[in-house]
């Protein structure tokens, strides 16, 4: 039994609703997905040039790590890690 490998274990459902103060903290945010957790994006605080620059960061970082990003409205994102089933209805 040595060449089995461990389930990899995730969080119980832990939503983080995060408005970003700067890209630093968006960058912490980015590491808690990799953790496993969802997170609700909110960039109304920013500019329109500060949002787009965060939001393809974000965007790039769940495509890396093969996580879901959602565009929700203009300002709202949402990042779930790969592990977690997304249904949207139009």
């Amino acid at each position: 039994m040595e060449n089995l490998l461990p389930f990899r274990q995730y969080p119980n459902n832990q939503i983080l609703f995060l408005m970003p103060r700067s890209f630093e903290e968006t960058r912490q945010a980015i590491e808690s997905l990799k953790s496993g957790v969802v997170l609700l994006l909110n960039l109304k605080r920013f500019e329109t040039q500060s949002a787009q620059r965060i939001a393809d960061y974000t965007a790039g970082s769940a495509c890396a790590i093969s996580a879901h990003h959602i565009e929700i409205s203009k300002d709202l994102f949402l990042l779930a890690p790969e592990h977690c089933k997304i249904t949207t209805q139009i």
